[in-house]
């Protein structure tokens, strides 16, 4: 019978995960047949939020490229972004719509349909 003495060998590793994690990427709005002809207020429709979760053990700074969408959409306010609270943001075209995520910190980020 033949032993070889082996070498212990220590391996390191290091599993990798997206610093800014989203939850949603796509945000789909159903309405019902007959809902323009309703005549219903603005500012009532469907709601949908996605989640952004700091992974990083340094705050992040997020934000959303709404130059890259132009759209009559977003100009006559068919789309809404929300903040945590459910309050839609004011002045999101002139300033933009960002924030900073401290590690471990989490934001939902919300968009109203109304048509």
């Amino acid at each position: 019978e033949v032993s070889i003495a082996t070498p212990r060998r220590r391996i390191l590793a290091t599993a990798l995960r997206q610093p800014l994690q989203v939850s949603n990427l796509n945000l789909e709005f159903y309405l019902p047949p007959g809902f323009m002809e309703l005549g219903i207020a603005s500012d009532v429709g469907q709601r949908g939020y996605t989640i952004l979760v700091n992974n990083s053990p340094s705050p992040i700074t997020w934000g959303l490229d709404l130059e890259a969408c132009k759209s009559d959409a977003l100009e006559e306010g068919t789309f809404k972004f929300l903040g945590p609270a459910g309050v839609p943001f004011v002045n999101y075209r002139e300033q933009g719509l960002e924030g900073t995520l401290q590690p471990g910190e989490t934001y939902e980020l919300g968009v109203l349909f109304c048509p």
